[in-house]
């Protein structure tokens, strides 16, 4: 892990360095006087112009554990090798399941002891893992970001993937 200090925009600062970090987390609280369903403006351009996977943390601060872990999922219908990627590495590290809509093509090879299994009404999740599709516009990430009972993982298009999408 590594800190720096910047001046200038938050958004574009954050975004700035993404193209060779491995992961982006931003805290938000939502706009201030406003429902804290809204995700705020810094979170929403990192999670749309990020280089790399990002993770939107909400709320007031650390949560304490659950009594009953809860499963990593991924929202995609149909989800790129790097969203199972980074589910299934999220998934193993944590030490929970992983609960997909489908059945996963790739990713678990090199996991083999996260457990993973198919449903299609999630339970509540403890990270939820989304795609940023071009054709998306980014409604559903956007609505997830401001609607997701957790934190929200959010990775872009990889090279070579844009097709799928």
């Amino acid at each position: 892990m590594e800190t720096d200090l910047h001046e200038g925009p938050a958004a574009q600062r954050l975004v700035e360095p993404s193209s060779g970090a491995a992961l982006v987390v931003v805290g938000s609280r939502g706009p201030h006087g406003l429902p804290r369903a809204l995700v705020g403006s810094v979170a929403r351009y990192v999670a749309v112009h990020a280089e790399c996977p990002m993770i939107v943390v909400r709320g007031p601060g650390p949560l304490p554990a659950p009594a009953h872990p809860r499963p990593i999922v991924v929202a995609d219908k149909e989800p790129t090798a790097s969203v199972l990627e980074l589910a299934v590495n999220e998934a193993d590290m944590r030490r929970l399941a992983l609960v997909t809509t489908a059945e996963p093509q790739t990713g678990q090879e090199s996991h083999p002891n996260v457990p993973s299994r198919v449903q299609k009404a999630h339970e509540r999740p403890t990270l939820i893992v989304a795609g940023r599709k071009r054709t998306d516009h980014f409604g559903m990430i956007t609505s997830l970001l401001q609607h997701a009972p957790c934190p929200v993982a959010v990775v872009g298009i990889s090279m070579g993937e844009g097709h799928r999408e």
